[in-house]
């Protein structure tokens, strides 16, 4: 497998005093402030990273490859293995840190293996993918009512009509129609874009047969516009092999970028992030400088630039594999699956004005290896999962917060 608020500001200096004791008493007052406001700096750039849950392997799951979404302040996910039937869970996770699962996939038709995440809609009915199981052995799409009773919606066959191993996670529409990629099968083995309606009518949108059509959407969701035009990207395909950007607008398949590795980026993974001019913005796991990943944004004209260049080391990460989230200001935040000062990963922070910062490196006991998209609430905190590490090795969920004052 690829695998804050500023400080109070210092009020003017104090001038034209005509009295000794004045000047005594001011600068008495002033270096009080000044170490108040060192001390509130400080505060103001205060920042706790917490892992907030360490799967153990056994009944509540393990290897959580995809990240979390956010619902009422409980955190929702899934693991690859695990779980009471050994097939992987749908979690829920409290804000105090208590684990509960939804549904524990088995060995019989719904046997699961999920490198998605679930999308939640307004009934609190979960929605997914298993990578296998299903009538065929091919994996399936699936919905969790509330209750955590399981509905099958699509079960994939395989071959050159329908796709296989579904390892990208749902998007929806208005209308609840379900939108996603598989990463194999269809005409030339390179997986295909498919729907899900709402009355469960299957139906493939675009085969990614190679070429100029793409191939291999690797751990992605795709991205959908208020026009109902779809965007993604594939890890091959494109002029060199290396990966696309892709638009689907009624019905007319587009390459928007083709990736041409070396100093460019290459195989593409994780889900995009647009802006409000719909330019979108990534990661590539692979090529740039270093050698090492890069963060890109391509534009609707088909524009790309490099925003940066992972290098790697102690300092940085490398192979860059979740999907990014992005504030109001158009800062962009990420992790790597790789290199920090630890080795095992990193969360990162890539302002819109260039500037990088590397804001966290896992050790390991706290989680390594992240790979899932990114997630960032109301408040500006961070949360995702490791795929491995922790207490047990099996994998976490974690926060990292800025804060004015950290309790």
């Amino acid at each position: 497998m690829k695998l804050s608020p500023r400080p109070p500001r210092m009020p003017s200096r104090l001038s034209g005093s005509v009295h000794h004791q004045l000047n005594v008493y001011a600068l008495a007052t002033w270096g009080a402030l000044l170490f108040i406001l060192l001390v509130f700096g400080n505060f103001a750039q205060a920042q706790t990273f917490t892992t907030l849950y360490n799967f153990t392997g056994g009944a509540d799951g393990r290897w959580p490859y995809a990240g979390v979404i956010d619902y009422a302040g409980n955190l929702y996910g899934t693991t690859f293995g695990g779980g009471p039937a050994y097939g992987g869970v749908v979690f829920q996770l409290s804000s105090d840190g208590i684990e509960t699962v939804l549904h524990g996939f088995g060995r019989g038709d719904d046997e699961g293996e999920v490198y998605a995440p679930v999308l939640r809609d307004e009934d609190g009915n979960l929605y997914g993918t298993t990578v296998v199981g299903g009538n065929y052995g091919q994996g399936t799409v699936f919905k969790l009512d509330p209750a955590g009773r399981e509905t099958v919606l699509h079960n994939f066959a395989g071959g050159t009509t329908d796709g296989c191993d579904p390892i990208g996670g749902l998007a929806t529409d208005a209308c609840g129609n379900l939108f996603g990629t598989t990463t194999n099968c269809g005409i030339n083995e390179g997986g295909i874009l498919f729907r899900v309606s709402k009355k469960k009518v299957f139906t493939v949108l675009h085969d990614f047969s190679g070429g100029s059509s793409g191939s291999y959407p690797f751990m992605t969701t795709p991205v959908l516009a208020g026009d109902g035009t779809i965007y993604g990207i594939t890890q091959y395909g494109g002029a060199g092999n290396v990966g696309m950007v892709y638009k689907l607008s009624k019905g007319r398949f587009t390459p928007l970028y083709n990736f041409k590795g070396g100093v460019d980026a290459c195989y593409p993974e994780g889900t995009p992030v647009m802006d409000g001019l719909g330019n979108l913005y990534g990661v590539a796991a692979g090529c740039g400088l270093y050698s090492a990943g890069t963060v890109w944004k391509v534009t609707q004209s088909g524009s790309e630039t490099i925003l940066h260049n992972f290098a790697g080391g102690t300092a940085e990460g490398c192979f860059a594999a979740g999907g990014l989230v992005r504030d109001s200001r158009g800062n962009l935040y990420g992790t790597t699956a790789e290199c920090g000062a630890a080795g095992n990963g990193t969360v990162w922070e890539l302002r819109n004005d260039g500037t990088f910062t590397l804001l966290h490196s896992f050790t390991g006991s706290e989680g390594a290896f992240p790979m899932g998209d990114l997630l960032r609430n109301s408040d500006g905190a961070l949360y995702g999962t490791t795929a491995v590490g922790g207490t047990y090795d099996h994998g976490t969920v974690w926060s990292y917060k800025r804060c004015f004052i950290c309790r």
